[in-house]
This record gives structure tokens, C-alpha cells and sequence, in this order.
């Protein structure tokens, strides 16, 4: 009996030190996951952005489920311009938590330059159910309607954004491009306005006032914005392309040539100045540099829809824009 009891006894030892060795083993385990993740936000913290990411891509491989690490390896992908990092840490947030908001509409617009509409519709509408009064959403949600040749739709959701901050420029300058693609001058002119009122450096806004007044024949009103451009952003794209058809206006064909060839010397790659300096060369009676023109031209544009590297360039900086503000 004494004997049983002794044997007892030794097996209740040995299996407080066995359970004392695992208490202990999950403590260190837990001190070096935790380290992991300290020193990836240290590093965060302190801009070392690629050390970072190599200490929350260790914690994440013991610790798959954490949102933190992952929300953190999402902002270092925006600061590396990474979409396809991008993409992925936040697919795998939505399956954490569908409810993400943030990760709603950056996958949404990442979708949206992939030109996948439906499936960026998707998520900019489950992010606006779950934050109706989320001007980013709502004003991605527009832009991906207007995109689309849906104005009026568009427009709802752009106005929603912007009676939640009545001072975003970008909303207004959005509104005021869209209507003047469906050529509704009045609405177009007075969103410009708007936009530039709260923002004078909005060079797109500026931009779109000059189309819209040398397709009126307000000359007098387009040459203000040109020159306004070129005193705040002599570098703004397409400056050249606008100077050249404002002297086509003016009656100055041969200076409307000089600057559509200087707008080629700079932006070689565009098919829109192809054509119209093949147009002015037909007005000025040079045939055959005009049929040259048009062929540089046609062979631009089917390029641009097999390779879009170019594009995807813009793409990346848009998406980036889009997110971080």
C-alpha cells in the first residue's frame, strides 16, 4: 500500500514538472512573438519600413488571425506602392472582418483600376451600409459612376460627400469634369468654380474651365486659366495641347502647330496630340505631314489598348492618392 502510494506520489511530481517546462516553454514562445511585433511598430514608428514588414510577416506566421499586424503591413504597402501586397493583406483583413470599412473601399479601389466595376461597386456599397456618412466611400463610389457614363448616379453620390465635408475641392472638380463630358456646360462650370474657390491649385479643375470655355468661344475666359496655370503649374500634363487649340481658336494656326509639337517633345506617347497636329497640318495644306500624323496617331492608340503599362503607372498613383487621404 505504502509502495502504491509512493508511485502515486512521483506521478503527480513528474507531472507538475512536465506542466511547469510547458508553462514555461509557452511563456518564452510568447515573449518572442511579442518581441516580433514590438519591434516591427518600433520599427514602423521610425520609418524602417522594410525591417517592419519583416517582423510582422514573423508574427503573422505564429499569430495568422492578427488584425494589427495586418492593418500595419497595409499601410506600408500604401507607402511602398505594393498593390499586389496590398491586395492581399486586405483580402485577408475582409475574411477576419467583413465589416472592415477601410479594407472595403481600399480593395474596392483597387478592383476599380483593375476596371472589375462590379465587384468595386460591391464593396463601395457594403461600406457605405456599414458607414453611411463615409465621404471617401461615397466619393469612390461616384467616381467609379461617372466612370461608368452613369452621371446621375454619380452626381447622388458625389453630393452626399459632399454635404458631409461641403470642403472637398476634389468633390467639386469630380462633378464639374463629369458634367462636362455629358456637355452640360452650366452644371460643369459652376462645380469648377466651386472646386477652385476652396482650392486655387487644383490644375485639373482649371484645366476642365479652359475646355469648357474654348468650346463656348469665351476666349477672353480661357486665356485667363491658361495663364493663371502657367504662372502656379508650368508643368500641369497637357498645358501645351490647351495653348495649341486656344491659337487654333485665335486663328493662329502655325503657333498652334509650335505647341502641339512641343506637347509631343514632352508626352511622346499621346494619341490625342497625334491627331489634332495631323488636323492642323491638313488646315495649313501639308498633306502629306498630316497623313503622317494620323498614322502616328492610329498606331499610338491601338498600342495603348494591348499595352497598358503606361496606364497602370497612373493607375498605382491614383490608387495611392485615393487611399491615403
Amino acid at each position: 500500500m505504502k509502495i502504491r502510494y509512493y508511485i502515486v506520489e512521483l506521478a503527480v511530481l513528474l507531472n507538475s514538472n512536465i506542466l511547469s517546462q510547458d508553462n514555461h516553454l509557452e511563456e518564452q514562445f510568447k515573449n518572442y512573438t511579442d518581441s516580433l511585433f514590438n519591434i516591427g511598430e518600433l520599427n514602423f514608428l521610425e520609418n524602417n519600413l522594410e525591417q517592419a514588414e519583416k517582423m510582422f510577416i514573423g508574427y503573422l506566421i505564429f499569430v495568422p488571425d492578427d488584425l494589427q499586424s495586418l492593418e500595419y503591413l497595409v499601410q506600408i504597402a500604401i507607402t511602398q506602392q505594393d498593390l499586389p501586397a496590398l491586395k492581399l493583406y486586405n483580402e485577408k483583413i475582409l475574411n477576419l472582418d467583413p465589416d472592415n470599412v477601410d479594407a472595403l473601399i481600399i480593395l474596392g479601389v483597387i478592383y476599380f483600376n483593375e476596371r472589375i466595376y462590379s465587384k468595386a461597386e460591391i464593396l463601395f456599397i457594403n461600406a457605405i451600409n456599414l458607414a453611411p456618412n463615409n465621404e471617401l466611400a461615397l466619393y469612390n463610389l461616384g467616381v467609379l459612376y461617372g466612370t461608368k457614363g452613369e452621371f446621375r448616379n454619380a452626381e447622388i453620390a458625389l453630393n452626399k460627400a459632399a454635404l458631409i465635408n461641403p470642403l472637398n475641392s476634389e468633390v467639386y472638380q469630380t462633378l464639374g469634369l463629369f458634367n462636362l463630358q455629358s456637355q452640360h456646360y452650366y452644371e460643369a462650370e459652376k462645380y469648377l468654380l466651386k472646386a477652385i474657390s476652396i482650392d486655387n491649385d487644383l490644375c485639373d479643375a482649371k484645366k476642365g474651365l479652359i475646355i469648357l470655355y474654348q468650346n463656348q468661344a469665351r476666349l477672353e475666359e480661357s486665356i485667363k486659366y491658361i495663364n493663371d496655370i502657367l504662372r502656379s503649374s508650368p508643368d500641369c500634363p497637357q498645358l501645351n495641347l490647351l495653348i495649341a487649340n486656344q491659337k487654333f481658336l485665335e486663328g493662329e494656326t502655325d503657333s498652334a502647330i509650335t505647341y502641339t509639337l512641343k506637347e509631343i517633345q514632352e508626352e511622346p506617347n499621346q494619341a490625342d496630340a497625334y491627331y489634332f497636329l495631323s488636323t492642323l497640318y491638313r488646315l495649313n495644306g501639308e498633306d502629306i505631314k498630316s497623313q503622317n500624323a494620323f498614322a502616328k496617331a492610329e498606331i499610338l492608340l491601338n498600342n495603348k489598348s494591348v499595352d497598358s503599362s503606361d496606364e497602370m503607372i497612373l493607375k498605382r498613383k491614383s490608387l495611392i492618392n485615393s487611399i491615403s487621404k
